[in-house]
Formats: structure tokens, sequence, C-alpha cells
């Protein structure tokens, strides 16, 4: 009994090492690749940060040619608001720091707030309402 066990369980490992190598031959298909941004807003600047996403930030990716965010106010949970936000180039974002995306955004946000130094005093204003944030990565799988 336990002989044909040992048997099944060596012919099964078999089976599933060949699965990988038959998969490489197919074409990839595209995958999504997001960064979840989680939130955790100061006490009573909820509406500040909304203000500012809505009147200042959406508008700005918007204008850089990014993709909508939709915002998620948490119910439950040690964060505020999860922010799901597709990555264009993927993981090839972490190629370089401050890539094309996010110097499309500065570039836009400082023309919409009329200069850096407005950008710059609008950055600090976040950086104080937002206390802690925390990003993970995830991709579809279609």
């Amino acid at each position: 009994m336990i002989r044909k066990i040992l048997i099944s369980a060596a012919a099964a490992t078999i089976a599933f090492s060949a699965v990988p190598a038959a998969a490489q031959d197919q074409p990839q298909q595209p995958r999504t690749t997001y960064e979840l941004r989680f939130l955790d807003l100061a006490p009573g600047k909820d509406d500040r940060w909304n203000e500012i996403i809505e009147t200042y930030f959406m508008p700005a990716r918007k204008a850089a040619g990014l993709p909508d965010v939709t915002i998620h106010w948490l119910v439950t949970g040690d964060y505020d608001i999860l922010m799901p936000m597709v990555m264009p180039r993927g993981m090839a974002a972490f190629d370089e720091h401050g890539g094309p995306e996010r110097r499309a955004f500065h570039q836009a946000l400082v023309k919409i707030v009329g200069s850096e130094e407005a950008a710059t005093k609008l950055y600090d204003e976040m950086g104080e309402i937002v206390v802690r944030t925390k990003s993970v990565y995830s991709h579809t799988h279609p």
C-alpha cells in the first residue's frame, strides 16, 4: 500500500514538473500591473485630502495621460483609503527613479497650480495630511 502511494506521488511530481515547460511554449498574454496604495490620513483632514485630489491631482493625472484612479474609502482595517493604480509600464516603472509617468504628472501639476513653488507647497501639505502609507503590487493573469 505504501509503495503504491509513493509511486503515485512520484508520478504526480513528474507530471507537475513538466507543466511549466509546456507553458513556456505558449505566447504570453499581456498583464496589467497595479500599485495598491493604502493611505492613513491625519484626523479631520479627509475633506482637505479629497479637495486636493479632486482639484489638482486627478486633473494632473489626466493631463499627464495616466489612467484614472478609483478611490476606495475603507470601512474596516488599519487604513482610511485604498487607491488601486494601473502602472502603464508594469514593473519597468522601477527601472529608474522619477520615470516618465512621474515627470509627466509633475509637469502637469506645475501647470495647474502655476509654479514649482506652488507644487512643492501642495506636496508638503499632502505630506502632513497623509500620516502613513503602504504599497503592494499585483498583476492580473489573463
